[in-house]
């Protein structure tokens, strides 16, 4: 009986410990980072808003020396437009490679259609598919 009280006092210990190693994040920064390739000047002397699509790539805490911590979530642009003041839109050049263009299409797919299995299993399947097309049609 001793010995199962003993386990029990040992267990609540140990996870108040992790609760206390838990840690705080008491701000999340996005820190955007790569370029996009106009396809026509802007005017140095105005001011633009952005529409941008992207994805974060990378996530790391930092710690404020305070015992609570930072997120930061490091994004990449691949698709930008800038939004005049006019109301038109300037597009910039798409500058991911054409098999990165397809990944991002089929991720799309794979999320929009809430599939179950994972999106490496289902990106694999869809490639798989594409070819065999591509292949029949040469047949």
């Amino acid at each position: 009986m001793e010995k199962v009280i003993n386990e029990s006092k040992l267990m609540e210990k140990v996870i108040n410990e992790s609760k206390l190693m838990e840690k705080v994040i008491n701000e999340h920064i996005l820190r955007i980072s790569g370029k996009a390739t106009l396809l026509e000047p802007l005017d140095l002397s105005r001011s633009f808003k952005l529409e941008v699509d992207g994805a974060v790539t990378e996530v790391s805490d930092i710690d404020n020396q305070n015992g609570e911590y930072a997120r930061v979530y490091k994004f990449k642009p691949t698709i930008v437009q800038v939004l005049k003041d006019n109301g038109e839109i300037t597009r910039t050049k798409d500058t991911r490679s054409r098999s990165q263009q397809l990944r991002a299409v089929i991720t799309r797919e794979w999320r929009e259609e809430n599939e179950t299995i994972s999106a490496e299993d289902y990106y694999d399947r869809e490639m798989k598919e594409l070819i065999a097309r591509r292949i029949n049609k040469e047949i």
